[in-house]
């Protein structure tokens, strides 16, 4: 936002340094915050526990949420844009670091929504991809019918 407002005149400037931002500098930062994790937080029944919900209820809002669109989508493809919306992985992380750094979260919520944004990264494209192959396509079926 700053080069778009101070720098009008150099037009490309912003565009090439948008690579740099997501090529190299947001691996950085997701490198740091993996970094800052207690390795002995995967291992506590406690932040696995508050993590798991963490990605649960992260889950659960977005099916109920996307369900406002099974009518135009089909169920599978509903899923599919539920379990997508699920993984809020930069959002989690910017939150978590935000809060650890101001002091407004404890180390052990620090860890467990760190953990909880790897969680739900890895299990949100598992289930992408089972639902992918294995959910029977309802919208589709009902499209090829009526044509």
């Amino acid at each position: 936002m700053f080069v778009a407002t101070f720098f009008e005149h150099k037009k490309e400037l912003p565009h090439k340094l948008s690579s740099l931002g997501f090529g190299f500098l947001i691996p950085v930062y997701f490198i740091y915050v993996g970094s800052t994790v207690n390795m002995q937080a995967l291992f506590s029944a406690d932040v696995l526990f508050l993590s798991l919900q963490i990605v649960g209820i992260m889950v659960a809002l977005r099916v109920i949420s996307s369900m406002l669109y099974l009518s135009e989508l089909g169920l599978k493809n509903t899923l599919m844009f539920a379990m997508g919306d699920s993984m809020p992985l930069t959002f989690l992380l910017a939150v978590a670091t935000i809060g650890i750094g101001a002091n407004a979260i404890s180390s052990q919520e620090y860890n467990a929504l760190v953990i909880a944004g790897m969680i739900a990264s890895v299990v949100m494209m598992s289930i992408i991809q089972f639902v992918t192959y294995y959910a029977p396509d309802t919208k589709e079926s009902k499209t090829h019918q009526s044509a």
